[in-house]
């Protein structure tokens, strides 16, 4: 009898931290956001974005990531980007990407990452493809983007909800995954499936919107920069 209650125990506390779930938080860092590239002095020329795809997805998330970019160039660079037609040159996106995962050089136990917050790294390499097709310019770039997510996660215990140490330049996200039931994530909040959750803790919207938004802004900024150059040289020839 006391060897079948000494079972019980070690099979419940074997169980417990998949019955109770996961406790992450995850932070992020890129060198290309939007506060980091701001529109060149002398550009006038106002944009949309009229069109974007990406290589991998569904159609709900081609609909989505062109949401989200959208709502970042307007938000960031109004003055540069409109939502209207009128006047505005078109810009047609496509986006892929490659990304690279880096587990925890340390190896735990259920038990351990009760207490212990197990760490993962994903780099995200996006590259982006601009083209503008209008009366007023016709040219087409490509630039690159990379962002890297932090995530640390605890199971049981809710300690992984701290927030992970290091700079993060958005605010951080936080994730509960449970087994077999809808989880929340507190940033931004929402509630997902939790099959989904960590992808869209890591793949967070936001985010992505602003990485690939700056992308832009730097391909427009570096076209209006070989115009002027391309001008002045004009006007040498011309003299």
């Amino acid at each position: 009898m006391r060897a079948l209650k000494l079972l019980a125990c070690i099979v419940a506390v074997a169980f417990l931290p998949v019955l109770s779930g996961c406790y992450a938080c995850t932070r992020h860092i890129s060198t290309v956001r939007p506060e980091l590239v701001q529109p060149d002095a002398g550009l006038s020329e106002r944009y949309r974005l009229a069109s974007l795809s990406v290589a991998q997805g569904s159609k709900q998330d081609q609909e989505k990531m062109l949401s989200v970019v959208k709502k970042s160039l307007l938000s960031h660079y109004p003055q540069i980007f409109t939502d209207s037609a009128a006047g505005a040159i078109p810009l047609s996106v496509h986006v892929t990407w490659q990304t690279q995962y880096h587990g925890s050089p340390i190896v735990h136990s259920f038990l351990s990452n009760m207490v212990i917050p197990d760490s993962a790294e994903q780099e995200t390499i996006y590259y982006v493809s601009i083209s503008a097709n209008s009366a007023n310019a016709s040219w087409t770039d490509r630039t690159s983007a990379s962002r890297l997510s932090e995530t640390w996660e605890t199971w049981l215990l809710p300690i992984g909800f701290l927030p992970i140490p290091g700079r993060s330049d958005w605010s951080r996200t936080f994730c509960f995954l449970r087994l077999g039931k809808d989880s929340l994530v507190s940033s931004p909040k929402k509630v997902i499936n939790s099959a989904t959750c960590v992808r869209d803790m890591v793949f967070d919207p936001k985010v992505d919107g602003d990485v690939i938004a700056a992308a832009i802004m730097r391909a427009v900024n570096r076209q209006h920069r070989l115009r002027a150059i391309n001008a002045m040289m004009n006007e040498g020839g011309a003299k």
